[in-house]
């Protein structure tokens, strides 16, 4: 979590993890999306969207609550 001291917008990790396979999917407050394997911790995958990190006008922070995961039909 942030204060927003450090020149960026305040942040908060609120995230509730996706179970998908044997991979916890998550993202970050500055929307950057993981994959980490449910066993060892280690990290599958990640995107990151390049978000500015600009400071936002008070009481606003950054956050990403959640992910959602759907899968296609073969």
């Amino acid at each position: 979590v942030s204060d927003g001291s450090d020149g960026t917008s305040r942040t908060s990790f609120n995230v509730t993890p996706l179970l998908v396979g044997d991979a916890l999917v998550y993202c970050t407050p500055m929307n950057r999306v993981l994959a980490i394997d449910a066993q060892t911790g280690e990290q599958r995958w990640a995107y990151d969207p390049q978000q500015r990190q600009t400071k936002l006008p008070d009481p606003h922070s950054r956050v990403c609550r959640g992910v959602a995961y759907w899968e296609a039909e073969d």
